[in-house]
């Protein structure tokens, strides 16, 4: 299990020093660095396949995620996630203060440059933090991982031991208990919602998917936060049953393996 916790966290923290290399640089083997590291498209005969989610350096959080289930057995582990996700945080805040490493990707295509690279000092105090916490999800820099999974760590010792039976705790504990069954319904669902607020407020669908080129939208398209937040409630409510429904399936079928995979 050392291993694979090694290998895990050198991956998240030394894939960005591959940022330097493009994909163009391999020729005609360019899609091979496409899957293993730049998102872009592989032509496949007439078809643009696109990839998003690179293998480094998601196969490294994966086995990091699994080799921290281990640690999830020992009767200190609030402990241990806690300096985990204290130091994660205070080495984003380090290495993003002083800009020379962890949040680019060489090669990108269009539309992902806006989050990579180094932040700058804006013309207001909120642009500056926006720009501050403006770190590349796609594929994950070293940056991201560290502003995500850090706090993500603290929360998850401060609650260690809470009793998740009712109200807020218990609607988490579900989601919690089935987050691949929850990300794949939730692309779906929000695809079919922006569809019909886009029919809802005559504004032009493409392909039959609303318009995600931020950079040729049309004037007046979109919508303001508030309204996003009150669709992204909306999307959480509608998916809470299926995500029961699945969750209790999985406790009542635990000699189907197969679903813990789901």
């Amino acid at each position: 299990m050392g291993w694979i916790a090694a290998l895990g966290l050198g991956m998240i923290a030394t894939h960005n020093l591959l940022d330097r290399i493009s994909p163009a640089s391999f020729g005609r083997f360019s899609w091979l660095w496409i899957l293993l590291h730049t998102p872009g498209r592989i032509p496949v005969a007439d078809f643009q396949f696109p990839v998003r989610y690179v293998l480094i350096p998601w196969v490294g959080v994966m086995a990091a995620g699994f080799a921290f289930g281990t640690l999830l057995l020992r009767s200190d582990r609030r402990k241990w996630i806690l300096t985990l996700g204290i130091s994660a945080t205070a080495l984003f805040f380090l290495l993003r203060g002083i800009n020379l490493y962890g949040n680019c990707v060489a090669g990108l295509p269009f539309g992902y440059p806006r989050s990579a690279g180094p932040w700058s000092v804006q013309p207001t105090l909120s642009l500056t933090v926006i720009s501050f916490f403006n770190t590349l999800k796609y594929p994950p820099s070293f940056d991201y991982l560290l502003m995500t999974l850090g706090p993500s760590l603290i929360l998850l010792g401060l609650l260690d031991g809470a009793k998740a039976e009712r109200g807020l705790s218990r609607i988490l504990l579900v989601f919690g208990r089935v987050p691949l069954f929850y990300y794949v319904l939730h692309l779906y669902l929000l695809h079919i919602i922006a569809i019909v607020v886009a029919l809802a407020f005559r504004q032009p669908i493409l392909h039959g998917s609303v318009i995600a080129d931020f950079a040729t939208k049309p004037v007046g398209y979109g919508h303001g936060l508030p309204f996003i937040y009150a669709m992204w409630i909306l999307a959480v409510t509608i998916l809470y049953l299926p995500c029961l429904w699945f969750m209790e399936l999985r406790s009542r079928h635990r000699d189907w393996t197969w679903l813990s995979y789901l």
